[in-house]
């Protein structure tokens, strides 16, 4: 490598004892221009105009021989190091303002880079290239943080082999010890990174070389006990982690999802989804943050290979996962596929062994169809989901498991209806999707899915303008379900729909840690505004409520902000960049949160408009309604 062979020369010269390296023609020029092995390291790089005032100097100590290349002002640039003294550069550390950031080592001192380092304000990543080929194979140390980043760039740059590096391996499995059937379900998870990819990258738009970096977005990871029967020791767990990016103009979201804790390292179980466009607070499970079943303390109820037939299968599963193909294959690739991966799980289910088992792959099954019918890759899948469910419906048309067969196909019906339906008759297949959840509602009233279904019922019907039908629903929801979180959402939609004209009560903490009650407002018109940083009509509108602001904050007109963001992760640098200048209260949870609860907010944006004496004059309120009624309620 041109690289290396650079680097060993200079070595040579400077430590072969002559006093000057400037009589050697080691030059500020010559020294500046080594670059770091890995790409996205951040360090200074003097101008054309500076290399020549910047210089070099030997130094030796206990950590080996080496030489220093200052700027102009006297900090530090580069230092390279011979920690072994064998005349040899073995460290090359690069640095920004003054402070080291990024190193590599050759640490089996063959003259070829085999770890990199980012250290101190250039992060804490420790990547390990076993191969010496420039690339990384492995983290010895990374952050979550650091993981999501590595995420972004590794779809935005096409890289399978980045991504590879993020996933959990089989030696992570071993070393966490993990129970056999969870260690499968992550082995099928984590399998053909590059397949998975292109499949997620099909059509993806956003995700391209203009997409910018915002910030990693998470609430606080989880411990997973070893006494649960899962892994050997105790699991630290991100359950469903996630990070804002931005194309022009648009943020978006990239779905991280579920990483547990290896040594140092973080390592993700599945391969993030691409991104989530315009969809708030996306939820979709991992693998080890799972509700616990009825069952005896320890046991696992999970897909496991009862038997060397169904284990034939499971390998069958795997090999067809890994050449599955992407969405630009086309309808009739992708119908195969499907059509393929549910004959397998078909036979599985055939072969379970125990009640528990039967129903694990039966779930499997319809999940699969029900998602490849959603996303329009299996449209010849209702009619399988059918016969499922009327399978399980002879079995027990009264059991759980029928419930969620019976729920899934209904959304995945739904699902096929809006994409197939002509927009003038959309309003007949909402017509139908109410209908079929009132009717799952009152067939299966204690089935985990029916305080969704209902607040579904209720959402829907409040959206479409039938405001006492909704209520009623939220009223039932309140009282049937009252010990779910939909309960206390749909007593916070009824204390929403019937708030006009009442004072708007609101006290919580700011993003600077003071505190805020709304009731100090008192003598103000004031305009309350639930958003988030990935609510897309917020910030379209944000430049209209900051001249509203500008235009009338001097007569008595003040803003305050409701986030509804998971993190408050460089919250308070969005809100500088954008120059939203009012005060923000904020609490985790996202639309899950206190403030977002206490009034049932489905979807920001959600606008109050308060009168001087903390009356809302208008729950729905948009920039026309502002415009209209500010300089009214003003005078």
């Amino acid at each position: 490598m041109v690289f290396v062979f650079r680097v060993v020369l200079i070595a040579a010269i400077v430590f072969a004892g002559i006093p000057s390296v400037q009589a050697q023609g080691v030059t500020p020029e010559l020294a500046l221009s080594f670059k770091p092995i890995q790409s996205l390291v951040e360090y200074d790089i003097p101008t054309k105009e500076e290399i020549p005032q910047c210089k070099i100097e030997v130094i030796k100590g206990p950590g080996g021989s080496g030489w220093v290349v200052y700027a102009p002002n006297g900090l530090t640039l580069r230092r390279f190091m011979d920690t072994n003294n064998d005349n040899t550069v073995d460290q090359w550390s690069y640095y920004r303002t003054g402070i080291e950031v990024y190193r590599d080592n050759d640490t089996n001192f063959n003259k070829k880079v085999d770890q990199s380092r980012w250290l101190n304000t250039g992060g804490t990543r420790w990547g390990i290239d076993s191969n010496e080929d420039g690339k990384i194979d492995s983290w010895k140390q990374i952050s979550v943080e650091e993981v999501a980043e590595l995420v972004f760039h590794a779809y935005v740059q096409r890289d399978a082999a980045l991504m590879e590096t993020l996933m959990i391996n089989e030696a992570d499995l071993k070393a966490l010890g993990f129970q056999t059937a969870i260690a499968e379900q992550i082995r099928v998870s984590v399998a053909n990174v590059p397949g998975q990819m292109q499949k997620e990258l099909a059509g993806k738009g956003p995700l391209g070389p203009d997409t910018k970096w915002i910030r990693f977005d998470a609430a606080s990871p989880g411990v997973i006990p070893a006494d649960a029967g899962k892994a050997r020791s105790d699991l630290s767990v991100y359950e469903n982690a996630r990070a804002l990016i931005e194309n022009k103009g648009s943020v978006d979201l990239l779905q991280i999802g579920e990483l547990v804790r290896v040594g140092d390292a973080w390592k993700l179980t599945q391969l993030p989804r691409a991104v989530g466009r315009d969809s708030g607070p996306i939820e979709f499970g991992g693998i080890l943050l799972q509700p616990e079943s009825q069952s005896t303390p320890g046991e696992m109820v999970a897909p496991v290979a009862s038997s060397e037939e169904s284990r034939k299968l499971l390998d069958q599963l795997q090999k067809l996962d890994e050449n599955s193909p992407n969405l630009s294959a086309g309808a009739d690739a992708l119908g195969r596929y499907n059509k393929q991966r549910a004959d397998l799980l078909q036979q599985l289910v055939a072969l379970a062994k125990t009640d528990e088992e039967r129903e694990v792959w039966i779930k499997q099954l319809v999940d699969g169809i029900a998602a490849a019918i959603q996303t329009g890759a299996y449209p010849d899948g209702l009619p399988r989901l059918e016969l499922m469910e009327a399978s399980v419906r002879k079995d027990d048309p009264k059991s759980e498991l029928f419930a969620y067969v019976m729920y899934r196909r209904m959304s995945a019906e739904y699902s096929r209806k809006a994409m197939t339906t002509p927009s003038e008759k959309q309003g007949e297949v909402q017509t139908w999707w109410v209908e079929s959840l009132e009717s799952f509602v009152k067939n299966f009233p204690k089935s985990p899915e029916a305080p969704e279904a209902a607040f579904q019922i209720a959402s829907s019907l409040e959206i479409s303008g039938k405001t006492e039908e909704a209520k009623k629903w939220y009223s039932s929801i309140a009282s049937t379900y009252s010990a779910t979180l939909y309960a206390q959402k749909a007593q916070g939609c009824l204390r929403r729909m019937d708030i006009e004209g009442k004072v708007f009560e609101l006290k919580g903490k700011t993003l600077d840690g003071r505190s805020l009650d709304l009731s100090a407002y008192r003598g103000k018109v004031v305009l309350v505004a639930y958003w988030a940083t990935w609510c897309e009509p917020c910030l379209a509108e944000l430049p209209q409520l900051q001249a509203l602001s500008q235009q009338y904050r001097a007569q008595g007109f003040e803003i305050v902000g409701v986030n509804l963001d998971l993190s408050d992760n460089e919250l308070d640098k969005f809100v500088r960049d954008r120059k939203m200048t009012w005060p923000h209260i904020r609490e985790d949870g996202g639309l899950d949160s206190p403030p977002a609860v206490e009034l049932g907010i489905l979807m920001p944006p959600s606008m109050f408009l308060l009168d001087k004496q903390g009356k809302v004059i208008s729950s729905h309120a948009t920039i026309e309604v502002l415009k209209d009624q500010i300089p009214k309620y003003l005078k």
